[in-house]
């Protein structure tokens, strides 16, 4: 870094030392520092390609996907037939939900390079996004043997409903090599002590699946579920399971057998179109302190729970909208809203005070907390995730904002 600053302070309009360093700040996790630094740079070479496309990777890096798309086209008109000026504004585009436009990216890029397999990669996942699986497959399966495209074409497998889910994960889950010398446990009946493993588990699965925990614990002598300190207090109480183990902490002695937490379905006969829709299977736990004011949930109006954003990651057609997609709602419905959504950075905070949203998730220690805030309301408004797993395992009405291909159905 030393000799980069260096070179710049020779040469205060030498770009690729601005590159190199801002790229050795996104490494380091110092993206702001990084941003800061391109945007110095681009001063002095506002052309310079390496720049612009090290600009919009930073952007990446922030989450900030729409800026990212701006950066990549102002490259893209400036080198219409550059390879890596296209796939870049192709990829953001994709990660920003702008389908049409990474689709469009994309068969330019084909254009000028037919066998491109970045660019047939990202195409068949704009296709698949944007409803299109016959031509999304077709592209896929010319890169099948790219990181990724595999996925996608379980994806489409899964939606057109020639492949289950819960069996593809089963089969991934068992296969991994075992991580400790505990024996792998099938689903038999048997009086010894089993550790459920949901340590490789999504958050949505782990939710969504906790209903079987009550029909496998009857299959065993004594059932552990281990997992993150986020899910707890929540599952503690849940009927049958003895304990559950964190992650970073000691696992009870007693426990021969284990299964990885995807296994279960299938070891309990399930596929993902039968899976037992009995609600509430979830509870918060009773009488314990919560770190909000319950007047929030006393209103002359409904009070409704809200999420756009769930994670700390940029807007894209996977999950999360924008929050300027809300807006009418928040203008026209009379409602006191209260949201669940990851605020990211101070100008969600600005938005949510515009319209007079509270901010419910920063009292939430765990999803225990989450739950309890979840069971007083009257409904809930979300984007796919966490939050509509939760409300559903709680029995509460959830409206589910969903933009993804495949739960949401086919788009013309």
């Amino acid at each position: 870094m030393a000799a980069y600053r260096k070179a710049i302070a020779c040469d205060p309009k030498f770009a690729p030392a601005y590159v190199n360093l801002a790229q050795i700040l996104v490494a380091r996790g110092e993206v702001a520092a990084a941003l800061d630094l391109v945007d110095e740079a681009e001063l002095h070479a506002p052309k310079d390609l390496p720049l612009l496309i090290t600009k919009g990777q930073v952007l990446e890096a922030m989450g900030e996907y729409g800026n990212a798309v701006a950066v990549f086209d102002r490259a893209v008109l400036l080198y219409p037939q550059d390879g890596d000026a296209l796939i870049s504004l192709a990829r953001a585009a994709l990660a920003a939900g702008k389908l049409k436009k990474s689709i469009a990216t994309c068969f330019d890029l084909l254009g000028i390079d037919g066998e491109h397999q970045a660019a047939k990669l990202i195409l068949g996942h704009a296709l698949l996004e944007d409803g299109k699986a016959t031509r999304a497959r077709e592209t896929l399966e010319e890169v099948a043997g790219l990181p990724g495209a595999g996925h996608l074409l379980r994806r489409i497998a899964w939606a057109e409903g020639e492949r289950d889910p819960w069996a593809d994960l089963a089969a991934e889950a068992v296969a991994q090599p075992p991580a400790t010398q505990r024996r792998l446990w099938d689903g038999s009946r048997t009086a010894d002590g089993v550790l459920l493993d949901a340590s490789a588990a999504g958050a949505e699965d782990i939710i969504q699946l906790a209903r079987l925990l009550p029909e496998l614990g009857e299959r065993c002598g004594r059932l552990v579920l281990r997992t993150e300190p986020l899910f707890g207090p929540l599952l503690e109480s849940v009927p049958g399971l003895s304990a559950v183990a964190y992650e970073d902490g000691a696992v009870p002695d007693g426990l021969p057998l284990a299964m990885p937490l995807a296994a279960m379905p299938g070891a309990l006969g399930y596929r993902q179109t039968d899976l037992p829709a009995r609600v509430p299977y979830l509870a918060p736990q009773a009488g314990r302190e919560r770190g909000w004011d319950q007047g929030l949930f006393v209103a002359n109006e409904p009070v409704v729970g809200i999420c756009w954003q769930q994670r700390n990651r940029a807007v894209g057609p996977d999950q999360d909208l924008p929050f300027r997609a809300l807006e009418p709602l928040f203008e026209e419905v009379p409602a006191r809203f209260l949201s669940f959504a990851y605020r990211n950075g101070p100008n969600d905070a600005g938005l949510m005070a515009d319209f007079g949203i509270q901010d419910i998730a920063a009292a939430c220690r765990d999803l225990d907390d989450v739950a309890a805030a979840i069971s007083q309301l009257d409904f809930v408004i979300t984007c796919d995730g966490l939050i509509p797993h939760l409300a559903g395992a709680l029995g509460k009405e959830c409206w589910l904002l969903l933009p993804v291909f495949e739960w949401a159905g086919r788009r013309p």
